[in-house]
C-alpha cells in the first residue's frame, strides 16, 4: 500500500496536496488537530484488521521512526500506531524512535556497519537486541511491524 497515493498527499502537476495536512510535509504530528494522524490510522487500521481473526489481547511491537513515534508531539495521541492497535482491540508496544533508520546494506551491496544499522541503530535502540529480549516472554508480541520510510535512507552518505 502507497499510504501517500491512499491519502492524496503528495505533489501533482506542480500542487502540492501535501502540506495543507502535514504542515513540514514529513510529520503529520506538526498539524495541531492531529488530522493527518487520523487519516493514518484510518487506513493503517483498514489495512491491518485481516491479520488477526480476532485481535483481542494481541500484542504488537511497532518499530519506526519520528512518524510512528509522533514527532513533535511524541505523545500516545500522536502516535498513529497507538491509535490502531488499540482501536483493533490489542496491546502497543510502541519502539518507535525519532531520526532512527533501518538498514543492513548500502546500496552498493555492502554491509552497513554503523550507528544506524539494523544491528546498532543508536546508543538507545538496538532492534536486533531488542527483538530476541521479547521473545520467549510474556511480552513476546504476536506481531512485529517494521514502518520505516523515503525519508529514512539519508544514512547512506555513498
Amino acid at each position: 500500500m502507497v499510504l501517500s497515493e491512499k491519502l492524496n498527499w503528495s505533489k501533482k502537476n506542480g500542487q502540492n496536496s501535501l502540506i495543507a495536512n502535514v504542515p513540514d510535509e514529513t510529520h503529520p504530528a506538526t498539524d495541531a488537530t492531529l488530522a493527518g494522524v487520523n487519516k493514518i490510522a484510518r487506513y493503517a487500521k483498514d489495512f491491518m484488521q485481516p491479520i488477526f481473526e480476532n485481535w483481542n489481547g494481541k500484542k504488537v511491537a511497532w518499530y519506526g521512526t519520528s512518524i510512528a513515534d509522533g514527532y513533535p508531539i511524541n505523545t500516545d495521541v500522536a502516535r498513529y500506531p497507538n491509535i490502531v492497535v488499540t482501536a483493533l482491540g490489542g496491546v502497543i508496544q510502541n519502539r518507535s524512535l525519532s531520526g532512527n533508520c533501518i538498514r543492513r546494506y548500502n546500496y552498493d551491496g555492502s554491509p552497513v556497519f554503523t550507528s544506524t544499522s539494523f544491528l546498532n541503530v543508536n546508543a538507545t535502540r538496538n532492534y536486533q537486541k531488542d527483538i530476541l529480549n521479547l521473545i520467549g516472554t510474556a511480552d513476546e508480541p504476536d506481531l512485529f511491524v517494521f514502518d520505516f520510510g523515503i525519508n529514512d535512507w539519508t544514512s547512506d552518505i555513498t
